[in-house]
């Protein structure tokens, strides 16, 4: 089974073991999934909205204290259960990919997905040697992906990208 990544345990929420975090993961059902933790089952008995956060209720926890025991751990789930929408992409099937415009120019490969709260940036390892690319994803900038690759807009990756000597 092929686990992903969907949360982050930040600390405790209350007094019962509930349990604050902080979401990988947007336009996510969290109410009765079975989710894992250190490659163990749990069930989410409840989601709840916190200032300007998510709560979750775990089965496996009980009170504050072994809440305590869960901070920093990654909250993970069967890659085979999430649903995608149509023109939506999980970022770890991106990463490694070659990139490609759409009047066929090669780009080079997708190294890391980076995000700064405003729009994810794919950094892309160019084809010209020592040379990097940053493109910021806006909405249009991935026409498809292929098994083996993406295809940016032309038109939109101009107004985005930026192109850097490492």
């Amino acid at each position: 089974m092929e686990t992903f990544e969907i949360a982050k345990i930040i600390k405790p929420q209350g007094i019962k073991g509930d349990i604050k975090v902080q979401l990988f993961v947007s336009d996510f059902d969290y109410s009765n999934k079975t989710v894992f933790i250190e490659g163990k089952p749990v069930k989410i008995e409840k989601s709840y909205n916190v200032g300007g956060g998510v709560a979750l209720k775990l089965d496996c926890i009980n009170s504050r204290n072994e809440a305590e025991n869960f901070r920093n751990k990654i909250i993970c789930v069967d890659k085979n259960s999430i649903e995608v929408p149509k023109g939506k992409f999980l970022v770890a099937d991106l990463v490694d990919k070659q990139v490609c415009l759409t009047d066929g120019k090669e780009l080079g490969k997708i190294v890391e997905v980076l995000n700064f709260g405003s729009a994810d940036v794919f950094l892309i390892k160019s084809v010209v040697p020592k040379h990097f690319i940053m493109a910021s994803h806006k909405q249009g900038l991935i026409v498809s992906v292929e098994d083996s690759k993406i295809i940016f807009d032309e038109k939109i990756y101009g107004e985005v990208a930026v192109d850097y000597e490492d």
